[in-house]
């Protein structure tokens, strides 16, 4: 027996260790195996020399052996540690966490296993060899898949483990044992024991719970989130315990008084009363009652002496639908009914719930016929393997036959088969956790509350059109008059006689509890009165403020929640299972409803349709095209099956590589409509959502829920002396908050992380909520919360500022025009808004002899089904002090599915290459814009509005009709893009090609006979075309389009950029680009928002010659944070810098890359940097970037030319499907990569840079921070590597799709000989296994041709100059080729 004396200092630092102290002595030690032993007479787990020591708590412990004459050992230190344990079956490697163990070292030659501190942890531990149950054998239980077995020597039971290595350590999966938090043995009280009196502990502490109404439920509000078993103690103090007990199950009477009470009895039809109800917004709340009607009203005779009647009866029908998963849902709580789990059906827009109290057959069968009454037969019904649904002679099944539904089974551990009732659970649990917790509401009464929130879900508008998932599936528009009257477990009275008297005797109080469907007629309610047994009642009536004010009232009140709470209360019904703290860590938001992943017997079974076995696309969840959907709003989409042709065959062919995927599948939109897309595209919207190394991003869009982790700094300590002053401790640890993305998953973050990301949003959500007082959030709120102020204000600044533009004021309406003219002399915005007019005529068409009130009541028949918007004149003034009038629509007023608003448009890196192709190949180019190009396609929407002054006299004030794209519609791009583009396919005989679809592509001949490719890229109204006769591309456009001023010719700007001829040495001529136009606009930018703090930009020369000083590091400056208004100063000229960058000012690439990363929260040097990099750009403003059509020399000695049959078999890089055949003059690819090994001395990752050529043309500059830490020069340069092969097999497709020969694999140029070894000499071997992974993508990119790799040096590595700062003179050197100053 071993006893361990009280812990030592009471303060706990955590020491982690150096190596240099312990691992150099301990590496000797590496897979010295030892014996862990189970002792339940230790106090405390022990560590021998099989553990490896990760850091020290700083408490020290004297440990006593089991006689007191045996010397105590004195100071041992408590530590967490870590051992390796190898499965003996599957030879798989863990390695096992044990915290708060005494740490002894060599000195103990084996190690002491408590396995009552396991279970405390919630560990399953069998240590028992007297069990006689033949299924359960001794060990512990690690993972469904894996259990440690104990081994036995005498009476000893123990199992082996052995010191960890590095590698170990690294890649073998971690299993926690027991708990970080102080483990107190002494104090520990644990379940089923006797109290110093021989009380039992849990009646000791049960006993001692005393409810009094009077002083609320909860001594704090927080108190809500925590939820705790009497029978788990969790190393909290009794008291806390007491409170959390009570907690968790008390009702309240005060706190929630403002919710219980009503100044009125009846129906209240307000947006706040809808979002109290629903748990919503005020918006969501406007759009339900937007979507649904309220025609159920309840009225009686005042005062009550009769029933409650109903004037609306026929508030809910049936309509069959289909695509539907059914699942079952279990809970750890036997509901008040019995119930211990739930039957799930939904189709991801409407879920439906019945509670069951069992999983079999007749419960199944059951809730599947009351769905069909409900909601509807489904045509297609999709479940898991659970003997419930696939036994053969089951009522189920033959339900199934009987109502002739298609039914389908999941594939066995292929849980995203069932996505729709998946997701649908998740929300389903989410918004019960939220009501549950914010209501005070009982364990037991689950299987009411979620049947009422899955109803409650019904009604709220979802997808592209904003309807509900009831009218989605039923096709009508639902009546929610029923739900608005109570919310969940409002406080009410009703009347249980027929005849109800005038006496106050003859009410009684109860809690509503949701409309009971099934029985009674509508507006029936399900109530908990006194007794705890539900019962059905239709006169109800609110408990009022005025009834809460009479004291007679009060004390009832207090009598029946008192007796409530008795009734209620869940100690005794709990399910059995695994261990409650699994699924209650800390708070009540953790609530016990978990899936069930049983499978019945059927493990083996095909898959019903085998194309969708084993596809990694189906039940992927993507966001399509978020950036581009109407207000960026993301419409999420999931993939469901692949498109099969009319015999059932699959469509398209699979690819390793995405971008060659051609398999077409089926999807569906969050708002349930189906649609087809290729895998490509699939892969595409995946591949946008992640960063370089497939780390996924994405956005929040609300702040939804908080908890705390029990390590909060509580407000008695919320504080330190300083100076004898009071400042309150700036500290954010133990919260985390719960957000809500834009794809519509939620997730849980630190509070420092949101803090930083959304420091408003999150601010005013801890006010309304009321946690701003908390010491995590009372430094910094207030702070914030004022600053939200002044921007606030400000904006209202830079409103007024946006009136005039070149000193000329800019109107709002026509009328504001017409005024300014009058007042001028002048008629210059009248001619402005003729001019536009005369254009913008064909784009509408007057309905004769209909009045707007007549279309908006619906009664013109040729407008029904149409939107009514608002037609309006935006102004501008040109440059020349033109004055410019535009004709829109208020797009903003439509809904539009992102299918009809999508437009895309041709890449700037097709645009370098169309320059660099036409000097290879001798051809010319020209461009032309097309004038009002928007109005030469149809409408895509249904769209009506009332002519304004604009239209003229005659028909200002009549019902128009759109006919053709109004600039301002959300799809008017998307329609002139299909329209032009279908005139291109199919009257000028040009075809897209497949790696970007804006870049069209045709065969012609020479007049010599050769044949050569022309092409015509498109962005909007740009147009561009190279090919040997372009005049002729252009005057066949010019037949069907106006081009603008008639004028075509050889560009002189594209896409911000001025575009020009020059000559290069060798007399040859060839196009260049340059950006000083645009960066001297930007520079004069700059100058004026420096000219509002009194401030200009520097122009003298600074003491360092680049854009900023190389010394400068960024994440080591200490300046001030920024004002909001320089934040939003500062992320305003990293966009103006990010473009020039874009345009080809890539000498200032790596200062952007590395200022980029603190737009979230600059400071003022970070300021000051850009203003430096502005001083740059005005010292230096002409740099051209050249597209230099000649073909660089190489030193063929630095590449390896090897045989990798033996290693990759015969691998060699695949063609794009139907590729073109590749006609004129071949491109050499080059590129040089570098990486700056732990660049960042804070964050110590690495920067990678990447500069890719064709020929000599920069087509690719890459400078980004690397994601993850590398901890070797070597990783940290095969990663960049690896990026740089992705790039360069993304570019090859792109030019062999377009047509263009490549001269063999791509030279890519490395100054790390490691790395330049390795991935090019097949027999080579790797140290580091974590690198493995980008090793072999890079050595089969080699082997397949793709890519070879030579050795470059570093002062000649292009690339070093975009993975840190470097001196002006030499990042001028290795850019002079590239970057022309004149």
């Amino acid at each position: 027996m071993i006893r361990s004396g009280p812990r030592g200092p009471a303060s706990r630092s955590v020491k982690r260790l150096k190596i240099n102290e312990v691992e150099q002595v301990r590496r000797a030690d590496f897979g010295k195996e030892a014996r862990c032993e189970l002792d339940t007479r230790a106090d405390t787990c022990c560590a021998g020399t099989n553990c490896r020591p990760i850091f020290y708590t700083g408490q020290q412990c004297a440990v006593q052996g089991f006689h007191d004459d045996f010397a105590p050992v004195p100071n041992v230190p408590v530590a967490t540690v870590a051992t390796t344990w190898s499965d003996p079956l599957t030879g798989k490697g863990y390695i096992l966490i044990i915290h708060e163990t005494l740490y002894f070292g060599n000195t103990l030659d084996h190690s002491l296993i408590n396995p009552n501190q396991l279970r405390h942890y919630g560990i399953i531990v069998h240590d028992n060899p007297y069990e006689l149950d033949p299924n359960r054998t001794m060990g512990i239980e690690i993972d469904d898949d894996a259990r440690l077995p104990f081994q036995s020597q005498g009476s000893t039971v123990f199992f082996t483990t052995r010191y960890p290595d590095d590698d170990e350590m690294e890649l073998y999966p971690h299993v926690v044992l027991t708990s970080d938090k102080p483990w107190d043995p002494q104090g520990l009280v644990m379940p089923g024991g006797l109290d110093e009196s021989g009380l039992p502990n849990d009646e000791r502490i049960i006993q001692r719970l005393q409810v009094d109404e009077r002083q609320g439920t909860n001594r704090h509000h927080l108190m809500h989130e925590t939820d705790c078993i009497a029978l788990t103690v969790d190393g909290n103090t009794e008291q806390l315990l007491l409170e959390r007990i009570i907690n968790s199950v008390h009702v309240s009477t005060k706190q929630h008084m403002g919710k219980l009470q009503s100044t009125t009895r009846h129906s209240q039809f307000r947006p706040e009363h809808v979002a109290a109800i629903f748990g919503v917004g005020l918006g969501t709340a406007k759009d339900i009652l937007a979507v649904t009607t309220q025609k159920g009203i309840r009225h009686s005779i005042t005062p009550l002496t009769r029933r409650y009647c109903v004037d609306h009866i026929h508030l809910h029908h049936t309509y069959l639908s289909g695509h539907w998963t059914i699942d079952h849902m279990e809970s750890k709580y036997k509901s008040i009914c019995g119930h211990t789990g739930s039957i799930v059906i939904s189709n991801g827009n409407l879920v439906a719930v019945y509670p069951t109290q069992s999983k079999g057959d007749r419960e199944s069968t059951e809730s599947l016929r009351q769905f069909t009454e409900d909601i509807g037969i489904p045509a297609n019904l999709k479940c898991d393997m659970a003997a419930a649904f696939v036994g053969r002679h089951t009522d189920f099944q033959r339900l199934v036959h009987k109502l002739g539904i298609n039914l389908t089974y999941a594939e066995p551990h292929r849980h995203n088969q069932l996505q729709q009732v998946d997701v649908a659970i998740r929300e389903l649990k989410r918004r019960w956790r939220h009501k549950m917790g914010s209501r005070n509401i009982p364990q037991r009464l689950w299987c009411f509350g979620l049947e009422h929130q899955a109803k409650l879900m019904h009604f709220i508008p979802r997808g592209r059109h904003n309807r509900s998932g009831y009218e989605m599936i039923t096709g009508k528009t639902p009546d929610i008059s029923e739900y608005l009257d109570f919310d969940f477990y409002d406080l009410v009275w009703y009347w249980r006689s027929p005849h109800p008297s005038l006496s106050e005797h003859d009410r009684e109080l109860a809690r509503w509890m949701g409309v009971a469907h099934r029985v009674g007629s509508d507006m029936c309610y399900w109530l908990m009165p006194v007794s705890g047994t539900p019962i059905v009642n239709t006169s109800v009536q609110h408990v009022t403020a005025e009834d809460l004010r009479n004291p007679q009232i009060i004390e009832r009140v207090q009598d029946f929640n008192a007796r409530l709470h008795v009734r209620l209360d869940d100690t005794n019904f709990v399910l059995p299972g695994d261990d409650l703290d699994h699924y209650y860590p800390t708070d009540i938001y953790e609530i016990p409803l978990e899936g069930n992943d049983e499978h019945g017997d059927l493990e083996n079974e095909t898959e019903h349709d085998d194309i969708d076995s084993y596809d990694e696309f189906i039940g992927a969840t993507f966001l399509l095209d978020p950036l581009k959907s109407p207000g960026n709003v993301a419409t999420k989409a999931t993939v469901i099956r692949r498109k099969t042709d009319s015999l059932g065959n699959p469509l398209g062919r699979a690819h390793g590589n995405p971008l060659l995927d051609t398999r077409e599948y089926e999807v569906q939109l969050e708002d349930g409509t189906f649609d087809s897309y290729f895998a490509n595209t699939i892969a595409e919207n995946l591949y946008s959502q992640c960063d370089a190394e497939g780390k996924e991003f994405n956005t929040v869009r609300d702040i939804i829920g908080h908890r705390t982790d029990g390590h909060a700094v509580t407000k008695s300590d919320g504080y330190h002396i300083i100076g004898g002053r009071q400042q309150p401790k700036k500290t954010t640890a133990g919260w985390k908050i719960q957000v809500e993305y834009t794809d519509g998953e939620t997730s849980w973050l630190p509070l420092n992380l949101v803090k930083q990301n959304n420091p408003i949003e999150l601010a005013e959500y801890a006010i309304s909520n009321r946690i701003d007082d908390e010491p995590a959030f009372k430094w910094w709120v207030p702070s914030v919360i004022r600053k939200r102020n002044r921007i606030i204000s400000k904006a209202k600044k830079k409103y007024w500022r946006t009136t005039h533009k070149f000193g000329i004021r800019i109107p709002k309406t026509v009328a504001e025009a017409l005024q300014l003219d009058r007042e001028n002399g002048n008629t210059y915005w009248a001619d402005a808004i003729a001019k536009e007019m005369s254009k913008a005529k064909v784009a509408y068409v007057p309905v004769e002899g209909v009045t707007p009130e007549e279309v908006r009541s619906n009664k013109v028949d040729q407008l029904r089904g149409f939107q009514e918007i608002k037609c309006h004149m935006i102004f501008d003034v040109k440059m020349d002090f033109t004055r410019k009038a535009r004709f829109v629509a208020g797009g903003h007023m439509t809904e539009s599915p992102s299918s009809l608003t999508y437009s895309s448009v041709v890449s700037r890196e097709s645009v370098k290459i169309a320059f660099l192709i036409a000097a290879l190949n001798d051809l010319e180019i020209m461009s032309c814009d097309i004038g009002n190009a928007y109005l030469n396609a149809r409408c895509r929407e249904k769209i009506w509005f009332v002519a304004g002054a604009e239209c003229g006299p005659d028909l200002q004030g009549c019902v128009c009709k759109l006919v053709r794209a109004l600039y301002g519609l959300k799809s008017s791009g998307a329609a002139w893009r299909a329209m032009f583009s279908e005139f291109i396919i199919n009257v000028m005989n040009f075809k897209p090609t497949k790696a970007d679809s804006d870049v069209y592509m045709r065969m012609n001949y020479r007049n010599g006979g050769n044949p050569y490719y022309e092409y015509l890229l498109v962005y909007v109204d740009d147009v561009l075309v190279i090919s040997h006769a372009p005049e002729e591309v252009m005057k066949q456009i010019g037949n069907e389009f106006e081009i603008k001023n008639g004028e075509y010719g050889p560009p002189t700007s594209y896409l911000g950029a001025e575009v020009s001829k020059i000559q290069l040495g060798n007399g040859e001529e060839c196009w260049s680009m340059s950006s000083k136009k645009y960066v001297k606009a930007a520079i004069d930018v700059v100058q004026g928002l420096l000219a509002e703090d009194g401030r200009e930009l520097k122009t003298s020369k600074p003491r360092h010659e680049g854009p900023i000083p190389i010394d400068y590091r960024p994440e080591l400056d200490t300046t001030p944070h920024c004002s909001e208004e320089h934040a939003s100063r500062y992320r305003q000229i990293i966009g103006i810098l990010r473009w020039a960058t874009e345009l080809g000012r890539i000498d200032i690439l790596t200062e952007i890359s590395l200022l980029s990363q603190y737009q979230a929260n600059p400071r003022e040097g970070h300021l000051e940097a850009l203003y430096w990099i502005m001083n740059y750009l005005h010292r230096y403003p002409m740099r051209r970037m050249v597209i230099n059509h000649t073909i660089p020399m190489l030193d063929e000695s630095v590449f390896h030319n090897n045989d990798w049959t033996d290693f990759y078999g015969h691998v060699v890089e695949e063609d794009p499907p139907n590729m073109p055949v590749p006609l004129g003059n071949a491109i050499q690819m080059s590129c040089f990569v570098d990486a700056d090994h732990a660049g960042n001395k804070i964050t110590r990752r690495s920067h990678t840079g990447i500069f890719i050529l064709l020929n000599n043309t920069p087509v690719i500059a890459f400078s980004k921070r690397q994601n993850t830490c590398e901890s070797s020069t070597y990783g940290s340069e095969l990663v960049a590597m690896r990026i740089a092969r992705d790039m360069i097999s993304a570019l090859r497709i792109k030019l062999k799709c377009f047509g263009i020969p490549i001269i063999g694999p791509t030279n890519v140029f490395c100054d790390n000989n490691s790395v330049v070894q390795n991935v090019s000499i097949p027999e080579s071997t790797l140290a580091k296994k974590h690198n493995a992974i980008n090793y072999h993508i890079i050595r089969e990119a080699v082997a397949a041709g793709i890519i070879r790799v030579g050795k470059e040096d570093t002062s000649t590595n292009i690339a070093d100059i975009f993975t840190k700062l470097v001196p002006f003179t030499r990042k001028y050197q290795l850019l002079s080729p590239f970057l022309w100053d004149r």
